[in-house]
Formats: C-alpha cells, sequence, structure tokens
C-alpha cells in the first residue's frame, strides 16, 4: 500500500487515531470514528488511486453514429 511509502501521513494519522482513541478512554462508538476525518480522506485518496474494482474497457465491434 502507498502510505508506505509516506513516514509524514503515517505521523498525522497516528496522531489522529492517538487523539480520538486516547488510553483513557475504554470504550468507543460510531460518533468517535466519525472523527477520523484524515483517515477518511487517506482511505478515499487511496481508493481513488488503487479501485476496489478493476475499470472495465468496453470497446465497439461496428462503428456507431450519435446523432444525426
Amino acid at each position: 500500500m502507498r502510505i508506505g511509502f509516506h513516514v509524514e501521513i503515517q505521523r498525522k494519522m497516528q496522531a489522529e487515531v492517538d487523539e480520538v482513541f486516547s488510553l483513557d478512554k475504554t470504550s468507543f462508538n460510531w460518533n468517535d470514528i466519525r472523527r477520523l476525518d484524515y483517515m477518511e480522506m487517506v482511505i478515499k485518496e487511496v481508493m481513488r488511486l488503487h479501485p476496489v474494482t478493476p475499470i472495465v474497457m468496453r470497446h465497439l465491434h461496428q462503428p456507431l453514429t450519435l446523432g444525426n
């Protein structure tokens, strides 16, 4: 995964996780997870660069004319 090449991004993500899920907190909920804004941005960017599904290329077998 590309994140392994970007140490500064890893540090920012870790800092955000440490802030949201502090050691003195005994439980967490979905509201805590929603606070991981930077993590969400990184995940979306990785998914944009490396989509989960392959891109399907379509080819015409014969010419197609649209309109007139």
